[in-house]
């Protein structure tokens, strides 16, 4: 999927920097840096990456994980931190994240259709409810890192008849979830609570 590429690699004694400083990739464009340098504490890592006009409907192919999600995205990150293993450097992370979809589709939710069943049968709007796709006009997830935990922050999505707001936390050594979402029509009633809580793989 990676095309044009420009990098540039540096090695020196305790010190490691790799750069991507331009790639074609599922026909956007990427670049990123790598910096680990050798301390007292174990290995100095910092991360920056930033996707321009990814599309996720070719990156699925390589990515099942992104297989219900499709759109054009742009993604910003910022991450750095210290450790003797993965799992601690994970653990100390700070940084930022930020994501943003236009024009997607989201797969396992209708959003729209619920709210219509919701206003003609509340009683039995949520049976059989993780089902059929939703189409929005923009995603947006925003995360600040620290210690190791991505707290969302200005987070949502938006389609034609429907918004969801969200909110929570990621634990990234715990591939933990945390998530509370709020649905609504442009309107904003009826107002549906969501939570979305549990392990990243499951």
């Amino acid at each position: 999927a990676l095309a044009n590429l420009a990098t540039q690699l540096r090695v020196r004694k305790g010190r490691f920097e790799a750069s991507l400083l331009r790639a074609s990739l599922y026909g956007g464009a990427a670049k990123g840096r790598v910096l680990a340098v050798l301390g007292a504490s174990g290995v100095d890592l910092r991360l920056q990456a930033g996707l321009e006009r990814i599309n996720l409907g070719q990156a699925a192919s390589d990515m099942p994980d992104f297989g219900r999600l499709s759109g054009a995205g742009n993604l910003q990150l910022a991450l750095e931190g210290v450790g003797g293993s993965w799992e601690d450097m994970l653990a100390s992370f700070n940084g930022k994240a930020g994501l943003v979809l236009r024009q997607g589709e989201i797969g396992g939710v209708a959003f729209a259709d619920l709210l219509r069943r919701i206003e003609r049968n509340p009683a039995l709007a949520l049976r059989d409810w993780r089902q059929g796709k939703t189409a929005f006009e923009s995603a947006v997830l925003q995360a600040n890192v620290a210690g190791g935990v991505a707290t969302l922050f200005d987070s949502q999505m938006a389609g034609t008849a429907f918004r969801v707001a969200l909110s929570g936390q990621a634990s990234l050594p715990g591939r933990w979830l945390d998530f509370a979402a709020l649905l609504s029509p442009p309107g904003g009633s009826p107002r549906v609570p969501f939570v979305l809580r549990g392990p990243l793989d499951a």
